[in-house]
């Protein structure tokens, strides 16, 4: 019973730091590898998980080991 709370609360805290980072996301329209370092570890998989929830998010170089993310708005949203 133990680990199933543990699995409950590990993926309530997942989901959690992913709505926090699509907050921040349409509040600056973009974040760079240090903002999202500032969410805690796993922001590559919220990154993947918000782009198969249809969020547009695009990948730009700046140089090693330093991304920008720019949001683009969801699937529902006007072009």
């Amino acid at each position: 019973m133990a680990l199933l709370n543990r699995i409950r609360s590990e993926k309530e805290q997942q989901k959690s730091r992913r709505q926090t980072m699509l907050r921040a996301f349409k509040k600056n329209g973009e974040l760079t590898t240090r903002d999202l370092n500032k969410f805690g570890t796993g922001c590559s998989s919220r990154l993947k998980e918000l782009r198969k929830e249809g969020h547009k998010i695009v990948t730009t170089y700046i140089a090693p080991g330093q991304y920008r993310y720019v949001y683009l708005g969801d699937e529902d949203s006007e072009e």
